[in-house]
C-alpha cells in the first residue's frame, strides 16, 4: 500500500516540509493506484464469480486470463517505497495499471455472453474512463507534490525532471548523479554530483552566447543549439555542461542543496527499511 509516511532518504532540516508536500499527493495517488483500479478488480471479480454460476467451461482459461492483469494490480501496490521516487512516473504508471485491470473485464464480460445491448458499451466506456481519471488524479498528485518547485526539493532522494526551455531532450536530477539526453542524438550521459566543482546561472543572448552547446557531453562534444535566456552552467571536472531551464534559479538553488546534502541521503538510503 502507499505508506502515509513520505518514501525515501531526506535531511532533518527537509523533513516537515516532506511531510506537507506528501500528505498533499498521498490521498490522490491513493485514488490513482487503489481505489480507481480497485473499483475495476472488484468488477473483474464480480463478473468472473457470476460467470462461473452460469457456466464452467473454460473456467481455468477465465482465471488465467484476468488473474494476470488481478496480480499486476497486486504487485503494484507492494513496491518498496523507493518506487514511488518518480513524480514524473506517477500518471504514467497509474494509467497502465489501472488499464491493464480494465483489460481484464473484456473476458470477464464476454465469458458470460450478455444479451443486454449496454453492456458491452458500459464495459468499454469503463475500459477508457478508468484508466483516464487514475492518471489525471496521479498528475494531480504529482503538480501537488512538487508545488512549489523550492529548494528543500533537494534534500529529499526524489528524482526531478526539470522542463528544458527551447530545446528537445530531459534532464534528471538523481539522488547521487545528474542524467541527460544528448540533444540532436538521444544519447544519455551522467555526471555525477561528487564530480560537480560549480553551478552558476548565466544569460544567454543572440550575440553573446558560450562556445560550447546545450545538453553536451562533459568534454564539449554533442548537444544542442543553445536558446536565448537563463541558462544553467554545470562545471565538472572534465567540463561544463549548459542546460536551458525554465525554471533555472529554483534548479540552481536545488542542485546546491542535493549536492551539499548527498552524503547524509545516502547514508539515510542505507538504513531506510
Amino acid at each position: 500500500m502507499i505508506s502515509a509516511k513520505p518514501p525515501g532518504p531526506s535531511t532533518p532540516a527537509s523533513e516537515a516540509e516532506l511531510r506537507l508536500r506528501w500528505l498533499r499527493a498521498q490521498p490522490l495517488l491513493v485514488l490513482a493506484y487503489v481505489i480507481v483500479p480497485g473499483f475495476a478488480a472488484a468488477l473483474v471479480l464480480t463478473l468472473v464469480i457470476f460467470g462461473l454460476t452460469l457456466r464452467a467451461d473454460s473456467a481455468v482459461g477465465l482465471v488465467i486470463i484476468t488473474g494476470g492483469p488481478l496480480a499486476g494490480f497486486i504487485w503494484a501496490l507492494t513496491r518498496r517505497p523507493e518506487w514511488w521516487l518518480t513524480p514524473k512516473a506517477w500518471a504514467r504508471r497509474a494509467f497502465w495499471i489501472t488499464a491493464l485491470v480494465c483489460f481484464a473485464l473484456l473476458p470477464a464480460t464476454g465469458y458470460w455472453s450478455p444479451i443486454q445491448w449496454w453492456v458491452w458499451p458500459l464495459v468499454l466506456t469503463l475500459c477508457v474512463v478508468l484508466p483516464t481519471c487514475a492518471g489525471v488524479l496521479a498528475g494531480r498528485a504529482r503538480r501537488a507534490f512538487l508545488t512549489p518547485y523550492g529548494p528543500d526539493l533537494g534534500e529529499t532522494g526524489f528524482v526531478l525532471h526539470p522542463e528544458l526551455n527551447g530545446i528537445t531532450g530531459q534532464l534528471r536530477l538523481e539522488l547521487t548523479e545528474l542524467r541527460w539526453n544528448q540533444g540532436g542524438s538521444g544519447q544519455e550521459v551522467s555526471l555525477l554530483l561528487k564530480q560537480i566543482e560549480q553551478v552558476t546561472v548565466i544569460e544567454v543572448s543572440e550575440t553573446l552566447a558560450p562556445a560550447r552547446r546545450a545538453l553536451s557531453k562533459p568534454d564539449g562534444s554533442g548537444g544542442a543549439s543553445l536558446p536565448p535566456g537563463r541558462v544553467l552552467q554545470v562545471q565538472g571536472r572534465r567540463g561544463t555542461i549548459l542546460f536551458p531551464l525554465k525554471e533555472v534559479d529554483a534548479f540552481a538553488e536545488i542542485l546546491h542543496r542535493r549536492m551539499a546534502a548527498r552524503p547524509q541521503l545516502i547514508k539515510n538510503a542505507r538504513v531506510t527499511p
